[in-house]
């Protein structure tokens, strides 16, 4: 574990909000940290990659015989009002730090902002530690625990790498960003005579529409027949549906029907015979927690959320402390989480639609902390699935419509988790006419397990 520092360092928030968090948790514990701390603030980007005709004076106009447009280096410059920029850079200059620290958004965009501002400062002040900040939420107690564990370029986040190779990402993906989205934009603007704006997720996004609309319009439907037989038994009457001779666990499909009728009008009056059944139960688990897809799909699909009110919705419940980082891509929580999962649980209990759910023994927390499905600090990446924060209060009923429903999604999602899982028994009979294999599949529900809930 990288050495904490000592001495005077400057903590940049990426934004107001962030500050005054990080402030109140510095404030709080300061004498138990080996460090004084200053606070300065961005508002997210304060410079940005030259354009082109501030690279070469010819890539000012838009012409194909300066396509492609590749910069001999990557030079940040400052953005348009300088305000925050000049606080942020004076403050450096006059403040004769030891050390700063990179509070930026626990992310890559978050880290490309403050290395980018990095990269512009004069190289006496380049030579100053740079520490980052990293947390899986806005929580006081994960705040304090990042500010006793701040990491050096080399140290390893949790799940993902160093914070290097974070940094290395996020420049990359911005140079990419500029080299796809103004050469791209520039040849078909100047191709179709039409103004168009192109890009890295722009272009991916636009084939994808474009090549669905010509298979929607290219389709072509065509008509098939399946043949299937009712059976008479002793227990009651089954239907059974004729399986494909190549491919035994296909129905066959007949694209001829008079082929699908021939068969018919030749089994018409045989018996079948029942070759086999085979019963099982399945059980089916609750849901994996939610990563930020998941949650705005089932939002979506369940409640018409759209994607933008949404991720609203999830920053302003972590803004508030009450939901963990929603810019996940996992579906885990770490091992250390989980040892704290009981303070998860009274958490998500606060929401009036889940509290009257019995508490969880002893037992079944131990038997959870142990579930892969769950929790896996390998899966976890730099941060965990969607969570629910221990301690705070908040008012439900104060909450936006689309924050309840957000919220008691990703509650709810945690309590699942301790339920039964769903059983159902399945059954498959194959009964046979002749050589003709019929293939028949039911289903009896059990226990409906966590769908309960």
């Amino acid at each position: 574990m990288t050495k904490q520092p000592t001495g005077r360092g400057l903590l940049i928030a990426e934004k107001a909000s962030a500050m005054a968090d990080y402030q109140a948790v510095y404030n709080k514990h300061r004498s138990s940290l080996p460090f004084t701390l200053d606070f300065e603030k961005f508002h997210g980007h304060v410079v940005q990659l030259k354009m082109p005709g501030e690279i070469k004076p010819e890539w000012q106009s838009w012409s194909l015989d300066h396509l492609p447009m590749i910069p001999d280096s990557w030079d940040y410059v400052v953005e348009k009002d300088p305000k925050r920029y000049d606080s942020v850079l004076n403050t450096i200059k006059n403040g004769n730090y030891d050390f700063i620290i990179n509070g930026g958004d626990f992310e890559r965009e978050g880290q490309l902002i403050q290395d980018a501002f990095f990269s512009t400062m004069p190289s006496k002040f380049k030579a100053i530690p740079i520490y980052r900040l990293w947390a899986n939420d806005m929580t006081d107690a994960s705040l304090f625990k990042g500010l006793n564990n701040l990491l050096l370029p080399d140290d390893n986040l949790p799940g993902a790498g160093t914070v290097r190779n974070l940094s290395q990402a996020s420049f990359i993906r911005a140079r990419f960003d500029w080299l796809l989205g103004l050469n791209a934009s520039q040849v078909l603007t100047l191709k179709s005579d039409a103004k168009i704006s192109a890009g890295r997720v722009k272009l991916p996004i636009l084939n994808i529409i474009v090549e669905r609309e010509n298979s929607i319009r290219n389709f072509v439907a065509k008509p098939f027949w399946t043949l299937k037989v009712k059976f008479q038994h002793d227990n009651g009457i089954y239907e059974g549906i004729y399986q494909d001779e190549d491919e035994p666990n296909k129905p066959k499909q007949f694209f001829n029907k008079d082929d699908a009728l021939k068969i018919a009008n030749d089994i018409q009056n045989k018996n079948g015979v029942i070759t086999s059944v085979s019963v099982r139960t399945v059980k089916e688990k609750a849901p994996k927690f939610f990563n930020i897809s998941t949650l705005q799909g089932l939002a979506a699909s369940l409640y018409g959320i759209s994607l933008k009110d949404s991720l609203a919705a999830l920053q302003y419940l972590y803004e508030q402390k009450i939901l963990s980082y929603p810019r996940t891509d996992s579906s885990h929580i770490t091992d250390e989480l989980a040892v704290d999962i009981a303070s998860v649980i009274k958490s998500a209990k606060l929401v009036p639609m889940l509290s009257n759910i019995p508490e969880f023994t002893d037992e079944q927390i131990a038997k959870f902390k142990k579930n892969k499905t769950y929790v896996d600090t390998t899966k976890a990446a730099a941060h965990t699935a969607l969570m629910p924060m221990p301690g705070p209060h908040y008012d439900f009923n104060k909450l936006s419509d689309d924050q309840q429903k957000v919220l008691y999604l990703v509650s709810r999602s945690v309590m699942l988790a301790f339920m039964p899982p769903l059983v159902k028994e399945k059954t498959e009979i194959i009964t046979n006419i002749d050589d003709l294999r019929f293939k028949t599949n039911g289903s009896i529900l059990v226990d409906k397990g966590w769908t309960e809930y």
